[in-house]
């Protein structure tokens, strides 16, 4: 409903569109206002226009296609309590869904075993960067 845009001196390149970003937005804005969500999908794909909703994280939750590809997992996170967190979306057809198999560490927690263990500080060389203040 708004064909002058496209002769708009402002939008009728990517350049100049990106130069009046916050002017087009606004115009956009009360376009957009105009219809719901879901009219707008509606008209977008018949157009056709690739479109989707912006979720939000109560969507993405309840939505029956990610739970049903196991996308959520639960942990017990110490100090939290039983928390939901995004699964491993890598999937194959002849293989077990990965699974999380402990929480994630606390801060710090794992900090001499990675100094020591992966970059071959020693236990003394750990105990002066503490004692400096470092860690």
């Amino acid at each position: 409903g708004r064909e002058d845009l496209s002769s708009d001196p402002r939008f009728v390149d990517n350049k100049t569109r990106c130069e009046h970003h916050p002017e087009m937005e606004k115009i956009l804005s009360e376009i957009f206002l105009k219809r719901s969500t879901t009219e707008w999908i509606e008209f977008l794909d018949r157009v056709p226009i690739p479109c989707t909703a912006i979720s939000t994280i109560a969507d993405v939750v309840k939505n029956p296609q990610l739970s049903a590809r196991n996308m959520f997992a639960h942990v017990d996170q110490p100090g939290m309590g039983d928390l939901m967190i995004a699964g491993n979306p890598i999937k194959m057809t002849d293989t077990e869904d990965p699974t999380i198999r402990r929480p994630a560490p606390s801060l710090g927690e794992q900090t001499d075993k990675v100094l020591i263990d992966l970059l071959g500080y020693t236990t003394d060389e750990v105990v002066s960067l503490r004692k400096s203040g470092v860690l």
